[in-house]
């Protein structure tokens, strides 16, 4: 069972753990590696086994398990991962785990404090914690007794694929939230995103986001273009009213379970003092974070930044 180095900051990953983390083998992720479709390591270079990344690749890793297990063929699954992630990226930050739901109501029963003890990490630390998923899914399983693995939460990102050509996102369970159309026709219960182009070519197959298949983006200017989104939206909306097939996928439990897999395959003994009293993980250092942090005791509520 291939682990880190002792010395290796505990928040990189081997190509091995990676591997488990995707639910698939060390071969079929070199073979990923060898097609260009795992992010780019941050550590290392040359053969996947001399490599390693960090939580950042989690997203892409997990999604591509998830569609693999799901029945996709595994070149495809990690074109469309890829394409996934690289839009949230460039438009909404990375995928989301949800693991930040931890920290508050009703899932944190101390709410609004944090869900471990005062004493447990300074407070230069838990601003890096909570917005570093491996350092606070680290801290939830590690220090409370709140965290549940391989468990669905409320607002998780799911990505359907309706009649293995049709790729929408949704937050929830189907039915829970109603999201506004691209072209402004109304609202709908998830969101046309991606078309796959021949599916049964396997690793052939081509996943396009369906905002190139139009001329431009700002409908309110060129309303023929409007007219383009709206009925690339109603051929996707009758797909998924009068669907075949859908494979669903929940994004965000499936980088968790990465996450967790990725945490028992180590094994806890490991890196049971990772975290230390001085403001500083992995060689960092660590600065406030600009976003909203949870109070200490004696504090009040966050504000809303929603």
């Amino acid at each position: 069972m291939a682990r880190p180095r002792k010395d290796s900051p505990p928040d990189t990953f081997t190509s091995t753990e990676l591997a488990v983390a995707g639910g698939t083998t060390p071969r079929n992720f070199a073979l990923l590696v060898s097609k260009g479709l795992v992010p780019n390591s941050e550590i290392g270079g040359g053969y996947a086994s001399s490599r390693a990344w960090r939580v950042s690749a989690l997203g892409a890793i997990a999604m591509t398990g998830a569609l693999y297990r799901g029945g996709m063929e595994l070149l495809p699954a990690a074109r469309l991962a890829g394409l996934v992630v690289g839009e949230f990226e460039e438009d909404r930050g990375i995928l989301p785990t949800r693991l930040t739901d931890y920290l508050h109501k009703p899932l944190n029963p101390r709410s609004p404090y944090y869900p471990w003890g005062d004493d447990e990490v300074s407070a230069e630390q838990v601003r890096f914690l909570i917005n570093d998923d491996f350092w606070l899914h680290h801290m939830l399983r590690t220090r409370t007794d709140i965290y549940r693995p391989r468990t669905t939460l409320v607002h998780d990102l799911h990505i359907e694929i309706v009649d293995r050509q049709y790729v929408f996102s949704r937050y929830g369970r189907a039915g829970d939230d109603n999201v506004r159309l691209a072209s402004g026709t109304g609202k709908y219960t998830a969101y046309p995103e991606y078309r796959i182009i021949g599916w049964e070519r396997g690793s052939d197959a081509e996943v396009r986001n369906i905002s190139g298949e139009v001329r431009s983006l700002d409908f309110h200017r060129d309303r023929g273009t409007s007219a383009q989104m709206q009925r690339i939206e109603k051929e996707f909306i009758a797909a998924r009213e009068n669907a075949i097939s859908t494979l669903s996928i929940n994004v965000s439990l499936a980088i968790r379970n990465a996450l967790d897999a990725i945490h028992e395959h180590r094994g806890e003994p490991v890196f049971e003092n990772l975290i230390s009293s001085k403001p500083e993980i992995s060689g960092r250092t660590i600065a406030p974070h600009p976003s909203w942090d949870l109070p200490k005791s004696g504090e009040e509520d966050p504000p809303d930044t929603s």
